[in-house]
Formats: structure tokens, sequence, C-alpha cells
């Protein structure tokens, strides 16, 4: 890709992404806020729900704990059933871990039983729905994750009234989808010739947003904020949401509720990576866990070099990743949709049902590169984009000489092929992160099977805690089902439309 050189006269900083984490620190103990929509989730809580006791270790005794809430109150019959319980049963080791975030803390079994999916190993669904999780509960949680000592950084949905937690894990593919375009939006907007000691721009991955009744975290979120003084005021001028094939209608439903909440969005991505088949790994006594996964296995765990090189197909973007007769991996295709704002003065705001070619565009990264259309709507989305930032440079300072940025041209320096060669590589990546995982959980398997061997018929405390008072997850169907036909007819013969003019 040809490096982008600024012209002799004006040099220009260049914009820098922020992963906006926050750390707790001694001083600076992280706080649960109790705000109005908290205090009404926790009178749809049952007061007789369970807390799963966790003794501090000796080690962190001293220690100031770093979380500071009120615990919801257990009455004392049930919290003796459940202490004897837990004295009746072997602890789950992996309370030793999650302790580690709480200083000892008494948590409820909905957090326990997240924790335990954020810490455990990594799982073969990338979305995972918890019911029955109180807002309280989801301020401890997302504490945790924001402050950075989770090996990963999920991202969390919260629904306030239905107490529905939707936790996404980041895997090498959906991450893709969107960081070879983070780069070039970039290097877009940082090229116009916009005020830096007025307007700060900033590309965010998972920036959390509030939407009415819930949190959500995007994907990617393009904000605009005054550079001179603390931001008052956040302008939402792109967002981007990613989705593997099974999770399409759920992304419409979340990106429609994103844009219904912030009509000042300028344009709005999304990406969908579609597998050929639902992944399921090996199973034992299979060839694939004979040779690569059990005890007799030569080598465990396999290199990444050394697993790719064991591929038994030809290494091309149709073809799986096939590895002692299993198809890790296998992308059929990757799609990209855009919208952008309406002609006229202001432009009219997104909807993502609409599919006029003048504000929506279809693409194909793979298995045929067709992504022209989604080029021009990108560039006429980022041109809104810098209308925006004409707005608010001139809101911030009245006498602002917003000239040369009104008048700049918006190019996107995107180079398609860099995006293919990308999602190429996630693929295998995740053929190998998935073969690790696979590895590890069959470990795993192994030293539990070896520890409940001294004590038959033992149980994990906290499971069985978790099935006397854990309300059961609800399945929340998206409610634009078989809007992806609709969505792809219209979409092609937009982009047909646009080739024929």
């Amino acid at each position: 890709m040809p490096a982008l050189v600024a012209s002799a006269d004006k040099i220009y900083t260049p914009l820098v992404s922020v992963p906006c984490k926050r750390y707790e620190t001694r001083s600076n103990p992280i706080k649960v806020q109790v705000t109005p929509m908290l205090a009404q989730s926790k009178r749809k809580l049952n007061p007789k729900k369970s807390l799963v006791p966790i003794t501090q270790p000796g080690s962190l005794a001293s220690q100031e704990a770093s979380l500071k809430t009120s615990s919801p109150v257990v009455e004392e019959g049930q919290e003796k059933v459940l202490v004897e319980a837990a004295l009746g049963t072997t602890i789950d080791p992996s309370n030793d871990l999650i302790q580690q975030f709480f200083n000892g803390q008494r948590v409820t079994t909905s957090v326990m039983e997240v924790m335990k999916h954020l810490t455990g190993p990594a799982p073969e669904k990338v979305r995972r729905e918890f019911g029955g999780v109180s807002a309280e509960d989801f301020e401890l949680i997302k504490r945790v994750v924001d402050s950075g000592r989770l090996s990963a950084k999920p991202k969390l949905t919260y629904d306030y009234n239905d107490l529905l937690l939707s936790v996404e894990m980041p895997t090498n593919l959906h991450e893709e989808a969107f960081d070879y375009l983070k780069d070039v939006i970039t290097f877009a907007i940082s090229n116009l010739p916009y005020d830096r000691a007025i307007v700060r721009p900033r590309i965010q991955m998972n920036y959390s947003l509030q939407i009415e009744g819930k949190s959500v975290a995007p994907d990617m979120t393009i904000t605009l904020t005054s550079a001179a003084e603390p931001a008052e005021d956040v302008v939402v001028s792109g967002l981007a949401e990613c989705a593997l094939s099974e999770d399409f209608d759920h992304v419409f439903t979340k990106m429609g509720n994103e844009v219904a909440a912030h009509p000042e969005v300028d344009f709005a991505i999304i990406g969908v990576i579609n597998e050929a088949t639902s992944y399921e790994s090996p199973e034992d006594g299979s060839t694939a866990f004979k040779t690569l996964i059990s005890d007799d296995a030569t080598d465990f765990p396999l290199s990444l070099k050394s697993f790719i090189r064991q591929r038994s197909t030809p290494r091309q973007s149709d073809q799986p990743v096939r590895v002692a007769d299993h198809d890790w991996c296998h992308v059929r295709s990757v799609e990209y949709y855009v919208w952008a704002r309406g002609p006229g003065a202001d432009g009219t705001p997104i909807n993502i049902h609409d599919h006029d070619h003048d504000r929506m565009a279809y693409g194909t990264l793979m298995p045929t590169l067709n992504m022209d259309a989604v080029t021009a709507m990108l560039e006429r989305g980022l041109s809104w984009t810098r209308n925006s930032m004409v707005r608010l440079t001139r809101d911030l300072v009245h006498d602002a000489n917003c000239d040369d940025l009104q008048l700049a041209n918006v190019t996107l320096p995107v180079h398609w092929d860099l995006a293919v060669s990308g999602i190429l590589s996630a693929v295998n990546i995740t053929a190998h992160d998935r073969y690790s995982r696979r590895c590890h959980r069959n470990q795993q398997g192994l030293a539990l099977r070896a520890r409940s061997g001294a004590r038959p018929g033992a149980r994990s405390a906290t499971r069985k805690l978790a099935n006397i008072s854990q309300p059961s997850s609800r399945k929340h169907k998206g409610k634009t089902a078989g809007v992806r036909g609709s969505v792809n007819k219209r979409a092609k013969a937009s982009t047909a439309s646009m080739g024929d003019r």
C-alpha cells in the first residue's frame, strides 16, 4: 500500500484510535453507582436469590476491597442451606480464580456463572446469553471487564428491562472484519484539514453506548468531541457491527436500535462473515482427536505453523482448513452493508431498512471481490462526518474558519485485496485457536475426572447452587427473522442499479 504524504505547506498530526480502558487503582476504588435504572431492576429481583460465599485468601486479607457494593438481602434460613450445600460438595477450583476479582466479597450465582464463562477455556460459541442478571450484577461484571484484568475483553450488551446479559467473546475472525477498515478510515479522517485544537475525532473499539433501557458496545464507533475542554457532548458519527452468520438477525436488530437512539449518525456499517457450516469440534475417537488431541498425540499442542502445514486442502479462499480429516474453519463469504445519511442540507437520518442505492450499498469481499459500491458509500458517509466536524467546530468556536475543511474532498485509501489477505490469515488463526481450545478442554476434563475420582459423585458447589437458584437463560430470537433474504435481495438490486448508471 503506498504511503500517504501530506502536502508541504500543511502538516497535520495523525488521528489515534483510543482503546478507552479504565484501570482500578488503590486510590481510586471501583464503586457501583446506584442509578434509577439500577434501582428499578432491583425491584424486579427475587429477594431470596442466593449468594455464593467466597472465602478470602490469607494473602489478600490485608488489602482493602476494591469493589464496594451492598449485598442483596438473603434470608437467614436460606443462607444456612446454601452454606451446608457448599460444605457437602467439592468447591469448584475456578472459585480460586474468580475470588481474586472480588477480594472475598460475596457475589450472586449470576455473577459466578458469568465469571466462570469469562475466565474458563474459550467457548465454541462466540455469543452467550445469561438471564436473571440484575443491574447491580452487571455493574460488578462490567467493572471487572473494564479493569483490563481478563485475558480477553468481551463485548457486553445488557437489557435493563429483561435483566438479560449478552456476552460476546472476541475472536480473530470477528475482529478482522474491521481491523483493516479502521486503519483506512483513520487515514481518511486524519487527512482532513480540521483544527486539532478544537475538534477531537476518535475511532474506538467496544465503546459503551447507552440506548433506551440497554447498554451496548458496537464493534467500532467514530465519535467527535471537544479537544480544548473535557467533553460535555459526544457526537456519534459512525457505527460498525460485525456478526458471524448465525447472529445475522441479532446484529441487524442491534444496529437498528443504535441508530434510532443516535439519529446524528453519519454512516453505519454491518459486516457479516458466513461460515460454510456451523463449527463443531472433533468428537472423542475421531481421527482428529486421536492424532492431534488425545494423550497418544505425538506433539501437544502444535504451533500455528506446524498445525497449518498439516492442512490437506488447497490454500484457497473457497477451501476449508482441513487437518486430520476435520474442517476447523471454512468461510464461505464475507459481506458488507453500508448506510449513509440521505441527500439534503442536513441529510435524512439512517434507516437500516432503507435499501435505496442513494443511502445504502452492498458488497462482497469473498468469495468474489465486489466492493466498489461500498467504497463509494463509505466516502459519502465520511463526507457527512466532515460536515459534522464543521458544525461542531463552529458550535465550539463561533468565529472559527472552516472554509478549507468544508471544501475538502474525502477519499478512502482502501485496497480491498489487503482486507482479503487479513481475512485469510484470521481463518488460519481461528482454525488453530479452535484446535487449541479442544486440546485444553480435553486436558481440563482429564484433570476434573482425576479429582472427582477421589470423591465419587461429588459435584461443584457453585454448579449445585446455580441449579437451585439461577433462572434459566431466556432465548431471545431476533425480531428481524427473514430480514436477511429481503436485505440481500434489495441490496444486490441496488448495487446492480448503481453499476448500470
